[in-house]
């Protein structure tokens, strides 16, 4: 999958709503298998989540390219 690097700002899907991460461990480019930090706007502290697949129609706990603005 192009793209993938650490480092690289996506949308991280969570029980519906959609919340900036940073890529900080890509397992698989060509599946596009990452670590996320997620970053949410209540709380001081990131979360982190592994092991997260990339899918185009954000699907529940994917990561997906932020839209154009």
């Amino acid at each position: 999958m192009e793209g993938v690097a650490i480092g690289r700002i996506v949308h991280f899907v969570e029980e519906g709503e959609h919340k900036a991460a940073m890529i900080c461990k890509v397992h698989s480019k060509e599946h596009g298998l990452v670590n996320l930090r997620t970053f949410c706007d209540n709380s001081l502290a990131p979360g982190h989540v592994t092991s997260i697949s990339y899918s185009e129609k954000g699907e529940p706990y994917t990561w997906h390219w932020p839209e154009k603005a």
